[in-house]
C-alpha cells in the first residue's frame, strides 16, 4: 500500500482530469477512506494483467504546434487519463526505472537517471570536429533522423514482441498491452466531447509510461544496427587510434546514424531502416531529417563570454524593471549576485555558472569512464594525466574544459590511498609518524619540516582519488562549484563568523518597533513552539555491556579540533576516559576521530560487548552506511568499519547532546594539547556530577 500511496503523492494535484472528472487532489485528500480499495485495484491489475476497461478511457485534447495550424499534423494530441490509470502507470514506471541502465544501451541518454542528453551532444561535437580535422580519413556521413508522429504509429504487436524479448514477466506484458488496447478515445473539440472510437496502434501522449516503452522500441533498432556492425555489414565512425566505435546516438525520438560515405553503406542503411519501419510502424520524417558529410563542416558558434554578458544584462534589466526597460539600479551588481546569507539576492553570474556547469563535465572525465563520451574523448586526447590530456589542442568543447580546469584546479585535492604508487605513502607514514629515512633520498630541512607537519589518515583498501575539496562528500556538483567560485571572487567564505540573521540598520527606535510588530504577530506561535520540549536521558547499557560515550568539535570550519570520551559499565560507573588533539579540521572530522580512538581504546581494554554513543547523527550514519571512497574522511571511516568487523559485539547509536554531557566535559579538557591520545584511569575533577546524573537516569530537557 505504501508504494501506491507514494506514487499518488508524487503526482501533481491539480492536473486536468480524465473522463471521470476527478483530480489527484481528491484521492490524496480522502486516502484514509478509499486508500485500501485503490490499493486492491492496483494490486489486482498487476496480478491478473487487466482491469476494468472504463478506467483506461481517454479524453484527447489537441494542442497547436504552431501559431496558425491548418492541418491535423499541426496539432499535438495530449491524452487526459483517469487518475487510477495514471497510478497504475506510475507504479510500473517506479518498478522499471531501477532496471533501465541494464536494459537500455548507453547510446540512449534521455529519461534515464544518471544520463544526460549533453553526453551524446558532446560525442557528436567531437565527431564533427574529427571529421573536419582528420582530412585523410575515409569519408564519414552523419544522418539526423526524425521519427514522424513517433508515439502514434507504434504497432502493438511490435510493442508486445519487444517486451517479451526483454524478458518482462507475462503478467506485466499483459498489463501493458491491456492498458494500450482497452481504452476508448473521445476528442475534446470546441469544449464538447466527440463520439468515442477505439485505437488500433500507438502509445498515448501524456502517459508517464509511454517514454519508456518508446525507448525500448528504439532499442530494437539499436540491436539491429549493433548486430550489423558486429557482422561487418555496417561501418561505423572510428577514431584513428582506437576508442569506442559510434554507429548511432539517440536523443529521445531523434536518431543520429554514423556510416562510411560509400554508396553500398548508404543503401544498406536505408534497407535496414525500411525493415525496421515495416515491423515497428515507425516512419522517418524526410522534412526534418538532415545529413552531414566530412567536407564542409559549419563554423563553430561564438565564444560563450558574449552569451554570458547578454544573460547578465537581461538579468539586471529584469530585476530592476520587470519588463526589460532601463531603470535605476538600486544596488551594485556585486551585491545582487552575492549569496542571500551574505546580504545579496543570490542571482547567479552567468560566467561563473557556465564554469561550474563545465566543471561537472570535467569531473565526469576523471570519475565516469563508464560514459560513452568520456571513453571517446580519453581515446581522442591521449596523455598520462588529465592535465596532459587537456594540453592537447582539440575542439571548442575540449578547449573550454581546459580553461575550466585552470579555474577550478585549486578546488580539487588528491586524496591519498595506498594502492597505486611505486613507493606507498603508507610505508612512509607509519602509525601516524613520518619515516622519511626509508626513501633513501636527501630531503631539505624545510621540506622535511613541512612533511612532518602534515597530519593524515590512510587506509590500505582505498585508492588514490581526486576529490572536490569544497564538499564533505568529495563529489563535485555544479552547485558546489559555483559556490566555491563565487566565494573566491568575492573573498567571502562560509564561516561561523557570519551571523545567520542580519539585523536591520534603522536605529534603536525603528528596531524596537520592528521587534514589537513581529512579537505581536507571531508571539502566539512562538509561545506554542516553546512549549514543544523533549525529555532526554543518558543511554544505559544492558547487563554485561560497556557504554562508550564520545564527542568531538572544532573551533571554526576548519579550525583547531579535539575529541573526548569515556567508558562506563552497565551500572553507569566510570571505567576509563580519554581525550586528544584532532589537529585542524571541522566538527565531523573530530566526531569521527572520537569514534575511531574510542573503538581502538575499547578493543585494547578487552571490552567485547559495547554500546557506542555519539551525538553526531551524520557521523553515525557514515559509520553504519556504505563506504564512499570519495568522501573527505573516507580513510577514517574505513578504519572504523574495519574495527567493526572484529570479533566483538558493537552497537553504534545516536544520542542528543543533552544525553552526552560527560563526553562533552572530557572534550573540553583538550585545549590544543598537541597529543593524539591521552588515556585517563582516574575520573577528572568536576566530572563526577555528570557521571552520577547519567547513572541515576536524570531527565534533561531539550527545547
Amino acid at each position: 500500500m505504501e508504494e501506491v500511496h507514494s506514487a499518488l503523492l508524487s503526482m501533481p494535484s491539480y492536473k486536468a482530469p480524465g473522463p471521470d472528472g476527478f483530480q489527484a487532489f481528491f484521492y490524496k485528500m480522502y486516502w484514509d477512506q478509499i486508500g485500501s480499495e485503490i490499493w486492491k485495484l492496483v494490486r489486482d491489475a498487476f496480478v491478473t494483467g487487466s482491469f476494468d476497461p472504463q478506467i483506461s478511457n481517454i479524453l484527447v485534447t489537441l494542442i497547436p504546434k504552431c501559431e496558425d495550424p491548418k492541418r491535423l499534423k499541426d496539432f499535438r494530441p495530449i491524452s487526459l487519463c483517469n487518475v487510477i490509470h495514471k497510478l497504475i502507470s506510475k507504479v510500473l514506471v517506479i518498478r522499471l526505472r531501477p532496471w533501465l541502465n541494464e536494459l537500455v544501451s548507453p547510446l540512449q541518454t534521455s529519461f534515464i537517471s544518471g544520463r544526460s542528453p549533453v553526453d551524446n551532444a558532446i560525442v557528436l561535437q567531437e565527431i564533427i570536429h574529427s571529421m573536419k580535422k582528420l582530412r585523410k580519413m575515409k569519408g564519414n556521413v552523419v544522418y539526423k533522423l526524425d521519427i514522424e508522429k513517433a508515439y502514434d504509429k507504434v504497432e502493438w504487436s511490435f510493442m508486445e514482441q519487444v517486451l517479451n524479448e526483454f524478458g518482462f514477466p507475462p503478467n506485466i506484458v499483459r498489463l501493458v498491452m491491456h492498458s494500450l488496447s482497452s481504452p476508448s478515445i473521445s476528442v475534446l473539440w470546441n469544449g464538447k466531447k466527440t463520439s468515442p472510437f477505439f485505437p488500433k496502434r500507438g502509445l498515448r501522449q501524456g502517459d508517464s509510461l509511454s517514454p519508456y516503452l518508446f525507448m525500448l522500441c528504439l532499442e530494437k533498432l539499436g540491436a539491429m544496427i549493433t548486430g550489423a556492425v558486429q557482422e561487418g555489414r555496417w561501418e561505423p565512425f572510428r577514431l584513428p587510434h582506437g576508442g569506442p566505435s559510434i554507429s548511432l546516438l539517440f536523443f529521445a525520438d531523434d536518431i543520429l546514424l554514423f556510416v562510411q560515405a560509400k554508396p553500398s553503406q548508404v543503401r544498406f542503411m536505408v534497407g535496414l531502416l525500411e525493415r525496421f519501419s515495416a515491423v515497428s510502424g515507425l516512419h522517418f520524417n524526410p522534412e526534418k531529417s538532415k545529413g552531414h558529410v566530412s567536407v564542409g563542416v559549419p563554423p563553430q558558434v561564438k565564444h560563450s563570454r558574449y552569451y554570458s554578458y547578454s544573460v547578465n544584462g537581461e538579468a539586471r534589466q529584469f530585476i530592476w524593471s520587470g519588463d526589460g526597460t532601463r531603470k535605476l539600479h538600486l544596488a551594485r551588481w556585486d551585491i545582487v549576485t552575492r549569496a542571500r546569507r551574505h546580504g545579496g539576492l543570490g542571482v547567479r553570474i552567468a560566467r561563473l555558472q557556465n564554469i561550474a556547469l563545465l566543471g561537472k563535465l570535467l569531473w565526469d572525465v576523471g570519475h565516469r569512464e563508464d560514459k560513452i563520451w568520456v571513453q571517446f574523448v580519453l581515446n581522442k586526447y591521449p596523455g598520462a594525466t588529465l592535465q596532459h590530456r587537456l594540453d592537447v589542442k582539440g575542439s571548442n568543447f575540449w578547449s573550454a574544459l581546459a580553461k575550466t580546469y585552470t579555474q577550478l584546479h585549486d578546488g580539487f585535492q588528491l586524496q591519498l590511498g595506498c594502492r597505486t604508487r611505486t613507493v606507498l605513502v603508507c610505508e612512509v607514514l607509519q602509525q601516524g609518524k613520518w619515516n622519511l629515512d626509508i626513501l633513501h633520498t636527501p630531503i631539505p630541512d624545510t621540506l622535511r619540516q613541512r612533511i612532518e607537519g602534515l597530519s593524515m589518515t590512510l587506509h590500505h583498501s582505498l585508492p588514490d582519488v581526486w576529490v572536490w575539496n569544497g564538499a564533505l562528500s568529495g563529489r563535485y556538483t555544479a552547485y558546489e562549484g559555483y559556490k566555491w567560485l563565487l566565494a573566491r571572487e568575492d573573498g567571502i567564505h562560509d564561516s561561523s563568523v557570519f551571523p545567520r540573521l542580519v539585523l536591520p540598520q534603522w536605529g534603536t527606535i525603528n528596531w524596537f518597533l520592528w521587534l514589537k510588530a513581529n512579537i505581536d504577530e507571531y508571539g502566539v506561535m512562538l509561545e506554542r513552539v516553546a512549549r514543544q520540549e523533549r525529555h532526554v536521558t543518558c543511554l544505559q547499557a544492558s547487563q554485561g555491556q560497556v557504554t562508550v560515550h564520545v564527542d568531538g568539535s572544532a573551533l571554526g570550519s576548519p579550525g583547531p579540533a579535539g575529541y573526548g570520551g569515556l567508558c562506563r559499565d552497565n551500572f553507569g560507573r566510570w571505567l576509563m576516559g580519554f581525550y586528544g588533539d584532532a589537529g585542524v579540521g571541522d566538527n565531523l572530522k573530530a566526531e569521527l576521530l572520537a569514534i575511531l580512538h574510542g573503538m581502538k581504546l575499547a578493543w585494547r581494554a578487552n571490552f567485547r560487548n559495547i554500546l557506542y554513543v555519539s551525538d553526531s547523527l551524520l557521523a553515525v550514519n557514515l559509520v553504519l552506511g556504505p563506504l564512499d571512497v570519495l568522501h573527505k574522511y573516507a580513510p577514517i571511516i574505513a578504519h572504523i568499519k574495519e574495527l567493526l568487523q572484529q570479533s566483538w559485539s558493537v552497537y553504534v547509536c545516536h544520542s542528543l547532546r543533552e544525553g552526552n554531557q560527560s563526553a562533552d566535559f572530557l572534550l573540553k579538557l583538550e585545549p590544543n594539547c598537541g597529543i593524539d591520545l591521552v588515556v585517563l584511569d582516574t575520573m577528572p575533577e568536576g566530572l563526577h556530577s555528570f557521571v552520577t546524573a547519567d547513572a541515576a537516569g536524570t531527565v534533561f530537557r531539550k527545547m
